[in-house]
């Protein structure tokens, strides 16, 4: 059986969802202000399958987010400005970095999961 894992939400995030919103003002608050957030990610490729995001809470080890036979391709860091989306950085508890090319999985999840950018 899964877990459901539910981040915690800032009040103006809880408004954004009782809203409507898309995912970018959830992830980026609507103030002009730039905001720290990051929001983590593990790519993995299953078997006879294409790749596909795991999006999880900041306070979640990347590691944490996987089953044991779960095997990850890259991990890392992402935001979402205006529609775009960006990855950084590396996760140290699986030593593996963001790649360029994971912006476009990321991007194809959250379409899947029905959330428009």
């Amino acid at each position: 059986m899964s877990k459901t894992i539910i981040p915690t939400l800032t009040a103006e995030q809880k408004e954004i969802v009782l809203s409507g919103a898309s995912l970018p003002a959830l992830i980026q608050p609507s103030s002009a202000k730039p905001t720290t957030r990051r929001n983590k990610y593990v790519i993995v490729q299953p078997e006879h399958c294409l790749p596909l995001a795991i999006i999880l809470p900041e306070a979640i080890l990347h590691k944490h987010a996987l089953g044991p036979e779960t095997k990850p391709v890259s991990t890392g860091f992402f935001s979402v400005d205006h529609g775009i989306v960006s990855v950084f950085g590396e996760s140290t508890s699986l030593g593996l970095h963001s790649r360029p090319s994971d912006a476009r999985i990321i991007q194809d999840t959250l379409y899947l999961m029905g959330l428009a950018l």
